[in-house]
């Protein structure tokens, strides 16, 4: 079973646009990078992130509550080497805060699974985002995903100042303010392929939006009728798309 882990989560803020969070370390070649944003107004819309290595982002949800937009998007990193993210509002913003996270495999799927720099086929499900008030956090549709061993992740963010806590099972909680903007990033791993829902709890009633997103061990890759299922010795089968 492979394990998947966080090697590191850095984050940016600021009161206009553009907004950028540089690694702490060189980016690994093979990893994923997984970039959780948030902006206020929420008619201060933002485009996909891009980043020195030149990585490929994919939009994995989008969602808005009163006065605040959220985003997600993942890429498969390219390349070693010193990276910065970068995200930009077609607006303008009075706040933005965003959390950059890269992570590994022990078995090398997303080397093996996914296309080299590319952004594509490897979704464990389609995104799914809620928004709605009050403490008990959650989406409002369940993914399941399409293989064990999926990177599960959720991010909310609310306009109005009040804190996040991880829900059960999930771990490295990250919170990112720019005065009343806040924005929670959590991720777990899970072992079987089970529906799921990503959880927070607010620390008082107010509007926020949620969004839950999935990336697979095993990427589908998708030919006319067919995916194939690459694993992680490199061997690969094919199953009719249902």
């Amino acid at each position: 079973m492979a394990v998947i882990t966080l090697i590191q989560s850095v984050t940016g803020t600021s009161t206009a646009s553009p907004t950028t969070a540089a690694f702490t370390f060189s980016a690994t070649a093979g990893s994923i990078i997984v970039v959780s944003y948030a902006v206020t107004p929420n008619t201060a819309s933002m485009a996909l992130p891009t980043d020195t290595i030149g990585n490929s982002y994919r939009n994995d949800g989008n969602g808005t509550a009163t006065s605040v937009a959220n985003y997600l998007a993942v890429a498969r990193n390219k390349a070693d080497g010193a990276n910065t993210v970068t995200v930009t509002s077609s607006g303008s913003p009075t706040a933005c805060v965003i959390n950059v996270r890269e992570y590994i495999s022990s078995d090398g799927f997303f080397q093996n699974s996914i296309p080299n720099g590319t952004s594509s086929a490897y979704a464990a499900f389609v995104g799914q985002q809620s928004a709605s008030s009050g403490t008990a956090v959650t989406n409002s549709v369940a993914r399941t995903p399409s293989s064990a061993s999926a990177l599960i992740i959720g991010t909310v963010a609310n306009s109005t100042g009040q804190t996040f806590t991880a829900g059960a099972g999930f771990a490295n909680l990250t919170t990112v303010t720019q005065g009343t903007l806040v924005m929670a990033t959590e991720d777990l791993e899970q072992i079987q392929p089970t529906s799921q829902f990503a959880t927070f709890t607010q620390s008082s009633t107010g509007a926020w939006s949620v969004i839950l997103a999935g990336v697979a061990s095993r990427a589908r890759i998708s030919n006319n009728n067919y995916n194939q299922i690459l694993v992680g010795d490199g061997m690969s089968s094919t199953e009719k798309v249902r």
